[in-house]
């Protein structure tokens, strides 16, 4: 008998269950190149859960908040699904959404300041 399809792209993982280690899911969604990087700014203190500083190998839930310190802003999100793989661009970020002040610092933070004008 034939195993019934599942969509590997998002929901479940390691176990089928409905957690994953925080490194992997920072993978699995390119908040990282590979996951021993997301492993390392997990230890290193970069990477917070629901306001709690972490392992790697903490699990998160649908419904947790995640906090990245990056250089220049704090990138927040709601984690929306569990991916099962590291996925194309599109379905990495339907799986977490971005807060509206992380937004507005990111941008702040990325935006180019204008050269002054010359007179």
């Amino acid at each position: 008998m034939a195993k019934p399809t599942v969509h590997e792209d998002a929901e479940g993982s390691e176990g089928g269950g409905t957690t994953l280690r925080v490194d992997r899911w920072l993978w699995c969604t390119r908040h990282f190149k590979s996951r021993t990087v997301a492993a390392e700014a997990v230890a290193g203190g970069k990477v917070h859960v629901n306001g709690q500083r972490v392992k790697p190998a903490h699990t998160v839930r649908v419904g947790d908040k995640l906090a990245i310190s990056r250089q220049g802003y704090t990138f927040e999100c709601e984690i929306l699904k569990l991916p099962r793989n590291r996925g194309s661009a599109p379905i990495a970020q339907s799986c977490y959404a971005e807060t509206e002040t992380a937004r507005a610092a990111r941008l702040n933070a990325t935006t180019p300041l204008a050269p002054p004008s010359g007179t």
